[in-house]
């Protein structure tokens, strides 16, 4: 029961973008544009833990970005299957397509968190 207590709360400290150091602060600016690309903090807010490394550091996070965004195309395509059985290749394409442009900010923001969790500085 603990671990699935910790597995919740780690969900929810990404999902929530909190600082893997202290779980207060913001990792990422608030109040960006919708087309922007996500800003980082240089620290946090609350516990001046520095979430900018050397550079290259989040190239592993692009591992993260690829299983999540793999994840989403498959659940869309298992809903979209389910939903609509006799939905067009191009449709059902373009139904998955939509889908990863919609979470690709979101995945931006997501994998950076979970690789800076999995490897704290």
């Amino acid at each position: 029961m603990k671990s699935v207590r910790k597995i919740f709360q780690f969900v929810n400290n990404v999902y929530s973008e909190k600082c893997p150091s202290c779980k207060q602060g913001y990792a990422f600016k608030k109040g960006t544009k919708l087309f922007a690309v996500p800003e980082m903090n240089v620290a946090c807010d609350a516990c001046q833990y520095k979430f900018e490394r050397e550079p290259g550091y989040f190239i592993g996070a692009m591992y993260i970005s690829y299983g999540l965004s793999t994840f989403q195309a498959i659940v869309a395509y298992l809903l979209t299957n389910m939903l609509w059985p006799s939905i067009s290749i191009a449709l059902l394409l373009g139904i998955i397509t939509m889908t990863l442009v919609l979470f690709a900010k979101l995945n931006f923001k997501w994998a950076r968190l979970i690789y800076i969790y999995i490897f704290p500085w």
